[in-house]
């Protein structure tokens, strides 16, 4: 999809989003941008419907996109999930010429330090299980193979030997538990975790 280019390199910075879907009077949104911040000239048909906030997080599958509302005096987080199918185009947000925008950094702080928070509830943390160095190549054998047969980009960190997955997952040795995946956003976390999981359970594709 023509989006997510353009939506890997404003990861972190207020956006708006415009779909493919319809305004109805029964549908509303916090994220919902209104008309009266839009520059009608840009939008291409105002019966459709334009989301605005940071860009949290892309799922590189899907290129479906989360957007997210910071409280900064609560540093809580509201988010709302984007289907890639619905995006018809995503910039970056002028229309509130105003508006305290966080930077790029800030936004980035919040989302990790709040994956941090959920990381460390023990609902997600589980005990890790150390590898041999052979178990551990072996695992990112099959890791980076089977991810590659989807042409999903990952590459080794190897100072830490963690993977990098299209530059938004990391994933932490044995690369088994939920708690060993760090991502702003759980939707894109589980759907990352779910190939992987795929890749150690099968054999590694030619």
């Amino acid at each position: 999809m023509a989006h997510y280019e353009k939506a890997k390199e404003l990861l972190y910075t207020h956006v708006n989003v415009e779909t493919n879907i319809k305004k109805s009077k029964d549908f509303t949104s916090d994220f919902l941008l209104h008309s009266k911040h839009l520059d009608e000239s840009t939008i291409p048909d105002k019966r459709r419907l334009t989301f605005t906030g940071y860009l949290k997080a892309i799922d590189p599958i899907s290129h479906s996109v989360i957007l997210c509302q910071i409280e900064r005096e609560t540093r809580s987080i509201n988010n709302i999930l984007i289907l890639g199918r619905n995006i018809c185009d995503i910039h970056q947000s002028t229309s509130d010429p105003d508006q305290d925008y966080l930077s790029k950094e800030d936004v980035a702080n919040y989302c990790d330090n709040y994956v941090s928070s959920l990381n460390n509830h023990p609902y997600f943390c589980k005990p890790s299980t150390s590898l041999t160095s052979q178990e551990l190549i072996e695992s990112q054998t099959r890791i980076v193979s089977w991810l590659k047969k989807y042409r999903i980009p990952i590459e080794l960190d190897e100072k830490s030997q963690e993977l990098v997955v299209a530059e938004c997952v990391r994933i932490k040795p044995p690369y088994k538990h939920e708690s060993d995946f760090i991502c702003p956003t759980r939707v894109v976390l589980k759907r990352i975790k779910n190939i992987v999981d795929m890749s150690l359970s099968q054999e590694i594709p030619e």
